[in-house]
């Protein structure tokens, strides 16, 4: 007679604090509880990289607030998300699989480590920007990609540059960047760089800075998307960034103005009447944040919200885990 021996719990893929980086399929599993500045130290010794904007030092924690002291899983969580998403996809692009705990307690694994895994619904982008209503990140697998070998910046006059124009040109930057100014980062291997520098010379950039390398890239543009000290973050068209900024009376204000995507609050409050009204007007949503940075409020159309609830309901039918915000419509 056979016996049949009860499956073994779940583990975690990674116990905590460690990677598991396979360099030859340009794929790294890690514990969510990781900084992306430990990441990318490991990542860094094969030559490679995860490109998502967050903190480039961990020395950067004990001096900032919000996003700088969040780890992957807070910034998956969060939808650290911001200007080099043009040059390498976001959260949802760069994420295979994931391992989280849901309401009731469960360890759940969605995804892998190849992009074609499985079928039916890809729940491992569920958690992207979900602010643990569905669940806490305990192990991530994401792509990574080649180091490049440094940065070069350019500063323009809003006026000065034809957007639309330069997206579907050779000079496509990696990321671009709007307040009062307009930044746009290129990154990339020696020759390509010197393409960027050399092309750059013929157009009207204010200032140009040369020789920057990768964490220097970071670190300035972890200044320009202060993600965690967000008090909002608005999505709009693109071609309508310019008049929700003049419907709204938004300043300050960071914008990735390829996406349409505006953070605002920088840890003060916003008006929250006035930005969701203009978003409403071009067709965007808002959603707002507390200090903390816990969200409190969305914008959504009434059905996607239902599903979310439905959603909600299904991974944490006890209400233990953050509930979902006030939704207005």
């Amino acid at each position: 007679m056979t016996t049949i021996q009860p499956r073994a719990p779940r583990e975690p893929i990674v116990p905590p604090g460690q990677v598991e980086h396979h360099a030859a399929d340009m794929s790294v599993t890690f514990s969510a509880d990781l900084t992306l500045a430990e990441l990318q130290r490991q990542l860094a010794e094969k030559s490679q990289w995860l490109p998502i904007d967050g903190a480039p030092h961990d020395d950067a924690i004990a001096g900032e607030t919000g996003g700088a002291r969040w780890n992957l899983g807070q910034m998956v969580l969060r939808n650290s998300t911001g200007p080099l998403r043009l040059g390498f996809g976001g959260w949802r692009d760069l994420l295979l699989g994931a391992q989280f705990i849901n309401g009731r307690g469960e360890l759940i694994t969605v995804g892998g480590r190849v992009v074609k895994n499985v079928a039916g619904y890809d729940l491992t982008k569920l958690l992207v920007g979900s602010h643990g209503v569905f669940g806490t990140p305990i192990t991530l697998t994401t792509r990574t990609c080649k180091r490049p070998a440094g940065a070069v910046h350019a500063h323009f006059d809003r006026g000065a540059l034809n957007l639309p124009e330069l997206l579907a040109s050779p000079m496509r930057p990696q990321w671009i960047s709007q307040s009062g100014q307009i930044v746009v980062g290129y990154l990339g291997d020696a020759d390509t760089l010197n393409y960027y520098r050399n092309q750059l010379a013929g157009m009207s950039a204010r200032v140009v800075n040369d020789g920057l390398s990768v964490d220097e890239d970071a670190g300035l543009r972890h200044k320009l998307w202060p993600a965690g000290s967000a008090r909002c973050r608005v999505s709009v068209p693109p071609d309508m960034l310019d008049e929700f900024i003049d419907r709204s009376k938004l300043w300050p204000y960071l914008a990735d103005p390829a996406f349409g995507i505006v953070l605002s609050g920088g840890g003060m409050d916003v008006d929250r009447a006035a930005i969701r009204s203009a978003a409403r007007a071009v067709g965007g949503q808002a959603m707002f944040f507390d200090e903390s940075g816990r969200f409190i409020e969305m914008s959504m159309d009434p059905a996607a919200f239902d599903v979310l609830k439905r959603l909600k309901s299904a991974f944490d039918p006890d209400g233990s885990l953050t509930p979902l915000p006030a939704n207005i419509a």
